[in-house]
């Protein structure tokens, strides 16, 4: 059985008592215990979607749990440069962000029309024979081919609430990006794949805008004390 099917089928979404498909993020969560090493699972999963999909995952899967431990350096509070950010850094702030709407429309707008081409899904045709020995049961492939999927779409999936739950904005701001993308007659040809782009899409915009829209404002006077270093233990992800 091949990974995208065992996924496949815990991606179904599942039904109340009244066999009413429920659309809870917080209840469709999918927990998947592996029967192999889960770095094999995770790398024989993409693979096959990199084959079958065209979809490409080199530079877009980080190991979150590859973490590095910083070393605490004694001293480093008497050198002068560190002093100089410290006076900068040590007050207590909350903050708040700040962007246009139609800012973020002009620009996701932008980035949804540069995104790559969109391909139709990839088919793969295999067919094999199966033979019985004393060894058990055998496999050999005699024949394989790939084909084009038509358009031909049954179930189209909700568009504006699969980008809204992803990038948590109003179903009329992603419409409306979505209008002035021009792209809109690529969905037709994968849907899924549009879908997937346009989140990233999107959600490069909004860190960008996110980012310069920061507004901090002090709270009071207070103030962090430099010992916070020795308290905690500072990790960073490693992301070579």
């Amino acid at each position: 059985m091949k990974k995208r099917q065992e996924i496949g089928r815990g991606l179904r979404l599942p039904v109340n008592q009244d066999g009413v498909r429920i659309h809870d993020a917080n209840i469709n969560r999918l927990t998947v215990i592996a029967n192999e090493a889960y770095e094999d699972f995770a790398k024989k999963l993409q693979q096959e979607i990199e084959d079958e999909c065209g979809v490409c995952f080199k530079d877009r899967i980080k190991n979150k749990r590859k973490r590095t431990a910083v070393k605490y350096r004694k001293g480093f509070e008497l050198d002068p440069k560190f002093k100089d950010i410290w006076e900068k850094i040590k007050y207590k702030t909350s903050y708040r962000v700040e962007y246009e709407t139609l800012e973020l429309i002009k620009k996701a707008a932008k980035a949804v029309n540069q995104m790559p081409a969109i391909k139709r899904a990839a088919i793969k045709t295999v067919k094999s024979e199966l033979g019985f020995s004393k060894n058990g049961i055998t496999a050999e492939i005699k024949a394989s081919s790939y084909s084009t999927a038509k358009q031909n779409i049954s179930e189209f999936p909700d568009i504006l609430l699969y980008l809204q739950e992803r990038t948590e904005l109003t179903r009329k701001t992603i419409f409306e990006i979505l209008q002035k993308s021009e792209r809109l007659s690529d969905i037709l040809l994968n849907p899924q794949l549009f879908l997937d782009y346009a989140v990233i899409a999107v959600k490069n915009v909004l860190t960008e805008l996110m980012v310069d829209g920061i507004k901090y404002d002090k709270i009071g006077v207070k103030e962090y004390e430099m010992r916070l270093f020795e308290d905690y233990e500072i990790h960073i992800n490693d992301l070579t």
